[in-house]
């Protein structure tokens, strides 16, 4: 039986440097002790919570998964926990938007894509891939390269990213990318494994110029619905990812590290990191 959630838990921090992070993080132990996050999960499994966007109730029922690994499950009808922390960053600034507003995503096919795509018309989601046998395939849905987008520029006034930075062979070609494609004001928000104990990132893999790849690193693949051996993770971002999206062309870059009971977005470190770029 469900209860009424009093006073939910809720955590929205903003950081713009590592050092931020590292100050807080002194002085706030339990963003560290999985079983605080658990507790939270483990009433959120009790009592349902109500899907960002969409606004629909979730009952305990009908959530799929456990307290293991927060940030990757809690799931209703295909959306984990830290999609829902972009599902609730995009409803606030889409609230009071037309829903004629242009919102573009490398995903076409998730869940949380054809979420989109049935509330605005104008969403756009593609996907991509180097293999001719799969772009046929995935014909006729859109294929676009995040390094090297179609796009003319000031298109979108929104671009979200899923774990999808991770997998560029250039993040910095596709941080440029995505900031010519957005509009003055245009913002960038999405999530990506972050190394967050660590200003710099980890290079994992290089595309060479004659199209080779080169493995720093043992080769790590993260899951693709076109193919059943996962996407090659070409590098992990640590902290100076913000400086690097400065440099890209956004005029700020932040990190929201947000957790909620009501709306089920969190992680076992409580907060989800959700990646802020505005041009």
């Amino acid at each position: 039986m469900q209860t009424p959630i009093s006073n939910p838990y809720t955590l929205d921090v903003t950081f713009r440097s590592f050092g931020e992070w590292q100050t807080w993080l002194a002085e706030n132990k339990f963003a560290g002790d999985a079983s605080h996050a658990r507790a939270i999960g483990q009433r959120v499994l009790a009592n349902g919570f109500v899907e960002p966007l969409t606004d629909r109730k979730v009952l305990s029922h009908e959530i799929e998964g456990s307290i293991e690994n927060l940030r990757e499950n809690l799931v209703f009808d295909g959306v984990n926990s830290r999609q829902r922390a972009v599902m609730y960053c995009l409803d606030e600034q889409l609230r009071t938007r037309s829903i004629m507003v242009k919102i573009y995503s490398p995903e076409a096919v998730t869940k949380l894509a054809l979420r989109l795509r049935g509330r605005y018309p104008m969403f756009y989601g593609s996907e991509f891939t180097t293999n001719e046998q799969t772009r046929k395939t995935m014909f006729p849905i859109p294929q676009e390269d995040l390094t090297g987008l179609s796009f003319p520029s000031a298109t979108f006034d929104f671009v979200m990213t899923n774990e999808v930075l991770e997998h560029v062979p250039s993040l910095d070609e596709a941080l440029g990318e995505m900031a010519r494609v957005l509009v003055p004001g245009g913002m960038h928000i999405g999530t990506h494994p972050f190394l967050f104990m660590r200003e710099e990132g980890e290079r994992k893999a290089k595309l060479l110029a004659d199209g080779e790849i080169e493995y720093i690193t043992k080769p790590e693949y993260h899951g693709d619905p076109f193919n059943s051996g996962g996407s090659l993770v070409f590098e992990l971002p640590g902290w100076d990812i913000l400086e690097r999206a400065k440099k890209a062309g956004f005029k700020d870059a932040y990190f929201r590290f947000m957790a909620s009971e009501q709306y089920a977005y969190l992680s076992d470190n409580t907060g989800i990191f959700v990646l802020y770029c505005v041009n």
